[in-house]
C-alpha cells in the first residue's frame, strides 16, 4: 500500500507553475464539514466544482454526529487558534444560509469544578474581556432553566461563554449545500473515490487517479479515510471513534436552555416529536491506523437494548456527566429519573494532529500532485472535536490557495506538518 501511495502522490516532485485561470473545474472528495464549506468557497469564487461523496452533503460521517459546539475558548477559556478569526467566518456562513433558526438553545455555560477551574477562567476572564461573563451559581442555574452542576455553587457558579452556540450541523450543511448549488456551477455526484488507504476498492468507485483527466485540481476532505491515508505517508495523526447518547425528555419536561460544558458537555438538542432532547457526550477510544473502525462512517443506534456499546457508552459517560446534569442520572430533586429517556446512539470517527504550542491544528495544504497528469493534489482534514470553529476559516483559506496555486494563503501552522513530510521526501 505504502508503495502505491508514492505512485499516487509525487510529492515535491511535480510543480504546479501558474495559478489556476478562467473558470478551473475542481474536485472535492468528501462532503462533511470542511468538504461543504470547501466547495462553497471555491464555487463563490467561480470555479466549477464537483463534490464526490456517496452520501448527500452533511449526511455522512462523523459530521453527521458532530455535537455543534461553535465558541472560539479552550478548554482553560483562552482563545483558541484561529478562535475568534473562526467564529467570524463561521457567523457569516450561518448568516449566508439564514440560518438563525438552526441555533439549538440560548447559549453556552462552562460550570466551575474546581479551584484550578476558578483560577484558570478567573485569569482568562481578566485577560481577554467580553469573552466570559461570570454568573453566580443562582444565575448560572437561571440561564440553563435547571438546577445543574451542584460543585458549581461550591465554586461560585460559572461563566457564560460570549457568542457560543450550539448549531443544528447536518441542517446547516445541507443548506450551505444547496446555496452552493444554487451558484449554478457546483453539482454533487453520488460516488465513493477510492483513496491509496483502501485496501479493496467498493464496486462503482472511482479511482483518486482517475480524477486527473478531468479536473484542473484535486481537494481531499474525507474525513477519517483521508487520516488513515496521512498516517500511512507518515504524518504524525490521531484516530478518535466517539459516541453521542440523545435523549427525550417526558411530557412536560421543561428543555434545558443553554450548553453546559466541563470536558464533556450536556447540549439542548431541539425538539423530538414535540418534545426535547438533550445531546451528551462524547465518549473517547484512540485507533490504531490498523483499525478496521478506522475509516468506518457514522453509525447511528435506536436499538438500545442489550446492545453492549450503548452500555458501555452510558457507563462511561454517565459519572461525568451526573456533575453537569444530574438530572439525567436520576440524582435531581423530585426524582427527575423519568425525566429523561435514552433514545439514541450516533457513532463516528474524527482525527486528531498532534498537540503543539498551537493546540491541536488542523493538516491544510498542497499533498503534491496526481502523478499521470500532474494535476494539484491538497487537502483539509484532522479538524478534531472543534471542526465547527474552524471549517470555515480553513475552508476559505484552501480555496484561495487552489486558486492561485499558492500555499501562503494556508496558515503555516496547518502547513508544517504536510512541508516536513515533503522534506524528509526530498531527503530519501
Amino acid at each position: 500500500m505504502r508503495r502505491r501511495l508514492r505512485s499516487v502522490l509525487a510529492i515535491a516532485m511535480v510543480a504546479w507553475v501558474k495559478p489556476l485561470e478562467g473558470a478551473p473545474r475542481i474536485a472535492v472528495v468528501g462532503g462533511g464539514m470542511a468538504g461543504t464549506a470547501l466547495s462553497y468557497f471555491l464555487a463563490k469564487g467561480g470555479s466549477h466544482v464537483v463534490l464526490l461523496d456517496p452520501h448527500e452533503p452533511g449526511t455522512g460521517g462523523a459530521t453527521a454526529a458532530a455535537a455543534g459546539i461553535l465558541h472560539p475558548l479552550s478548554p482553560k477559556g483562552r482563545p483558541m487558534f484561529l478562535g475568534m478569526e473562526g467564529l467570524a467566518v463561521a457567523e457569516g456562513l450561518l448568516q449566508a444560509v439564514e440560518g438563525h433558526d438552526l441555533v439549538l438553545g440560548q447559549g453556552l455555560l462552562r460550570p466551575i469544578l474546581s479551584e484550578k477551574n476558578r483560577e484558570d477562567f478567573d485569569v482568562a476572564a481578566q485577560r481577554h474581556e467580553g469573552l466570559l461573563r461570570p454568573l453566580d451559581y443562582e444565575n448560572l442555574c437561571a440561564e440553563a432553566g435547571w438546577k445543574v452542576a451542584p460543585a458549581a455553587a461550591k465554586y461560585g457558579g460559572g461563566f457564560s461563554i460570549q457568542g457560543g452556540k450550539i448549531v443544528d450541523v447536518p441542517e446547516y450543511l445541507r443548506r450551505l449545500w444547496a446555496l452552493t448549488a444554487g451558484m449554478g456551477n457546483a453539482e454533487h455526484r453520488p460516488v465513493r473515490v477510492t483513496l491509496p488507504e483502501d485496501e479493496i476498492a467498493q464496486p462503482g468507485a472511482v479511482d483518486l487517479e482517475e480524477l486527473a483527466v478531468d479536473f484542473d485540481a484535486v481537494a481531499i476532505a474525507a474525513g477519517a479515510r483521508l487520516g488513515k491515508m496521512l498516517q500511512a505517508s507518515g504524518l504524525a495523526l490521531q484516530a478518535v471513534r466517539g459516541e453521542c447518547l440523545e435523549y427525550q425528555a417526558a411530557e412536560g419536561v421543561p428543555p434545558l436552555r443553554c450548553g453546559l460544558l466541563a470536558g464533556e458537555y450536556v447540549l439542548p438538542g431541539g425538539f423530538r416529536e414535540g418534545r426535547p432532547a438533550v445531546r451528551v457526550g462524547a465518549t473517547k477510544r484512540f485507533l490504531a491506523a490498523d483499525d478496521e473502525d478506522a475509516g468506518e462512517l457514522l453509525e447511528i443506534r435506536s436499538h438500545l437494548d442489550e446492545d453492549d456499546i450503548v452500555a458501555h457508552s452510558v457507563e462511561t459517560l454517565s459519572p461525568k456527566i451526573s456533575r453537569l446534569f444530574p438530572q439525567l442520572q436520576g440524582y435531581g430533586d423530585g426524582g427527575d429519573r423519568a425525566a429523561f429517556k435514552l433514545a439514541t446512539v450516533r457513532s463516528g470517527v474524527r482525527v486528531h494532529s498532534q498537540r503543539s504550542n498551537f493546540g491541536r491544528v488542523p493538516v491544510v495544504g498542497r499533498l503534491g500532485a496526481l502523478s499521470s497528469q500532474r494535476t494539484p493534489l491538497w487537502c483539509i482534514g484532522a479538524l478534531g472535536a472543534r471542526g465547527l470553529i474552524h471549517h470555515g476559516i480553513l475552508a476559505q483559506s484552501l480555496a484561495e490557495a487552489i486558486r492561485s496555486d499558492d500555499e501562503e494563503h494556508v496558515p503555516f501552522q496547518c502547513r508544517i506538518m504536510l512541508e516536513k513530510l515533503q522534506t524528509e521526501r526530498k531527503s530519501r
